[in-house]
């Protein structure tokens, strides 16, 4: 059972990443590996109504590496065939691709349901009212 609230804290390093999801999605208790079945496809809602959409960006993004290598353990391109393969299996939805870690943010911002990931560096000096920052311990 997951129970969601407004989160409290930034997840991030240094020179890391940092999730953010539409304001619309509740974010306290949510565990790693329900984060990480999320930005893998696996996870279809958010609770039990609300539908998961997650924004990415190019496979060589080094933000992108980064999500994938640090947090998922996947390759970029293992993270592309996995996506493709929930898809065309009918098994999940496709992901959204945005250019640049500003639209990125603004799709989430926009877009009920939605989860991405921007550097926290960006993050810091772009704050933006319509995300939540996804905390876990």
């Amino acid at each position: 059972m997951f129970v969601f609230s407004l989160p409290v804290a930034v997840h991030s390093e240094p020179g890391g990443i940092v999730l953010v999801v539409n304001a619309s999605v509740d974010t306290s208790a949510l565990n790693r590996r329900y984060i990480e079945a999320v930005y893998l496809g696996r996870r279809r809602y958010w609770g039990s109504d609300k539908p998961v959409k997650v924004v990415m960006l190019p496979q060589n993004d080094k933000n992108h590496i980064q999500l994938c290598r640090n947090f998922l353990r996947v390759t970029p391109k293992d993270l592309s065939r996995n996506w493709d393969r929930n898809k065309y299996t009918g098994l999940g939805r496709d992901y959204s691709l945005a250019s640049s870690e500003a639209e990125l943010l603004e799709m989430v911002s926009k877009t009920p349901g939605a989860a991405g990931y921007v550097s926290s560096s960006f993050f810091s000096q772009n704050k933006n009212g319509g995300v939540n920052v996804i905390t876990f311990e």
